[in-house]
């Protein structure tokens, strides 16, 4: 097994090493420097099934089964080697459904899920969150005016330079992004 860590350390060092390139070039590359790791991986993985019935050996099992989904990475170089966004993602959908589990109606909850989405609609458009909030609420003040509303949204041109992320901010988010992705710190395998 610890051949198979290391073969997944290799990969992942080397789609790092890719990280810059275009989409066709990394695609390109990925074929001669990628992979040969995912390919050995996947022949010495298949010499473990079944051996037993440890956890490990089930987790290996499964990859197999899914190895089809697992390679789309290598034919194409928008899609990333791994699911984290897409985890990242779910974790924060599951924060809203722990929120909204506080409200005290199913419209609260409601308010409470449209909040949130602001919120991370804010961060994806490079805002901080508790500026922007702070600012909409301070100057909109006629919410019943529809002509007024696209001034406010989060992607908005004319939003003011001041609740747009600092420089500092966002090497913050960066690095903590790049900590969830390692899983804090650790590498594939890692105990």
């Amino acid at each position: 097994v610890q051949e198979l860590v290391t073969l997944l350390k290799e990969a992942f060092g080397a789609e790092r090493r890719l990280k810059s390139l275009s989409p066709e070039e990394r695609r390109k590359r990925r074929q001669t420097e990628v992979k040969p790791l995912v390919d050995r991986y996947f022949e010495l993985a298949a010499e473990y099934r079944g051996k037993d019935r440890t956890p490990k050996n089930r987790a290996i099992s499964y990859g197999l089964d899914e190895v089809s989904h697992y390679l789309l990475f290598l034919e194409d170089g928008n899609v990333p080697m791994t699911n984290n966004a897409a985890e990242r993602t779910v974790r924060k959908v599951k924060m809203v459904k722990n929120a909204s589990m506080f409200s005290v109606s199913e419209g609260g909850a409601g308010d409470t899920a449209v909040m949130l989405s602001v919120v991370q609609t804010a961060v994806l458009n490079g805002l901080n969150p508790m500026r922007y909030m702070e600012y909409v609420l301070t100057n909109y003040k006629d919410l019943s005016d529809p002509e007024k509303l696209g001034d406010f949204l989060p992607y908005s041109a004319k939003l003011p330079e001041s609740v747009r992320l600092t420089e500092g901010e966002k090497k913050a988010m960066e690095k903590e992004r790049k900590e969830t992705e390692r899983g804090n710190g650790k590498e594939p395998g890692a105990e």
